[in-house]
Formats: C-alpha cells, sequence, structure tokens
C-alpha cells in the first residue's frame, strides 16, 4: 500500500487480497490515515481472529443484504440474543461465517 495516499479523501474503498501477514499492518496503517470526516471501508474475507479484533465496526452481508452493523466487540453477544453462540476459544469469524451461512441462523436474524 502507498504511503502516500492523499490525507484529505473524504472516502477509502479497500477491497483486499493481501497476503494475512500484511493485513495487521495495512489496517492499522489506514486507521492512522483516518481523520474525523474519513470514512474507511476495507473488505477482508474470512480474518483471523487477530486481525477481526482490530476493527471497530462489522457491517455483516448475506444474500447482498446487510444483516447485522454493529460494534465489533459486541457481534457475537449480538448473535447470542438469537441463541446463536460461538462455542469458547472458538475463531469468532468462524462462528459469524457459520451463522450467516445457515439458512436456519440466518432466519432467526431476520426476525
Amino acid at each position: 500500500m502507498d504511503n502516500n495516499v492523499n490525507q484529505k479523501m473524504k472516502q477509502v474503498l479497500i477491497d483486499t487480497s493481501l497476503q494475512p501477514i500484511w493485513i495487521p499492518q495495512s489496517v492499522k496503517m489506514l486507521q492512522k490515515l483516518k481523520t474525523g470526516d474519513t470514512t474507511i471501508i476495507c473488505i477482508i474475507r474470512q480474518p483471523s481472529s487477530s486481525v477481526y479484533e482490530i476493527f471497530g465496526h462489522d457491517y455483516l452481508l448475506t444474500d447482498k443484504r446487510c444483516i447485522c452493523r454493529i460494534v465489533t466487540k459486541n457481534t457475537i453477544n449480538y448473535f447470542a440474543n438469537f441463541d446463536l453462540h460461538c462455542p469458547k476459544y472458538h475463531n469468532p469469524t468462524d462462528c459469524i461465517i457459520e451463522i450467516i451461512s445457515n439458512e436456519l441462523d440466518y432466519q432467526k436474524l431476520r426476525h
């Protein structure tokens, strides 16, 4: 990623296919670039739990619909409200993918 990104941009969209080792460094760099009125959207596919924890907010999509827009640290508890639990020591991103990929679980979220 170029360190000379224009810091006056209002929106940044990154759809990454980075090697997993570079994702934390790249996300932290983007956080440093963020100013009060800049929106940064970063698409990471199947992140590790350590990468997932770097993010502040989740915007989860399935079937081209947003099913959850929430603060990252609250996502697993949000699913628990629908009796959809993530086992202890389970990677939260794996759990989220399983929930939104399972038609019966997905229907619970659509209430």
